[in-house]
């Protein structure tokens, strides 16, 4: 993909759900973010969502389910008994508000395309259909 393809895409992942507007919650620090690219123990979400919070940073995180054998950040919060991943517009801003951090995973509001392309990895490739 071009770099110009790439940017529409991105937008148009980003336009296809609420766009949450930080600036409306008065923060009063930086709003950050950090992806995971996965693998066997990654843990990195888990921790450093926490310690940002605590030097006064909000992270926002919207994460996905683990591709091929490992478990992603929501498999793991998912096994937290009662751990709600996918809270309301309104409860997800106000956690960021009170504690700084949040985990959820793609809601029908919130990033519904990338929730599509991450249904789409678990699927076999569409070749392998046919044989």
């Amino acid at each position: 993909m071009t770099m110009p393809e790439r940017v529409a895409l991105t937008m148009a992942m980003r336009d296809s759900g609420t766009v949450l507007d930080w600036k409306s919650l008065d923060l009063n620090g930086p709003v950050v973010d950090k992806h995971s690219t996965g693998g066997v123990g990654d843990v990195t979400s888990l921790m450093l969502g926490p310690m940002v919070a605590a030097c006064g940073g909000y992270v926002p995180m919207i994460s996905g389910r683990g591709l091929g054998h490992t478990g992603g950040t929501l498999d793991k919060l998912e096994a937290i008994p009662g751990f709600n991943i996918f809270p309301d517009d309104a409860a997800f801003r106000k956690i960021i508000k009170e504690v700084g951090v949040a985990i959820i995973g793609q809601t029908s509001s919130l990033a519904p395309a990338d929730k599509r392309f991450y249904a789409r990895a678990i699927l076999p490739p569409p070749w392998t259909l046919f044989r």
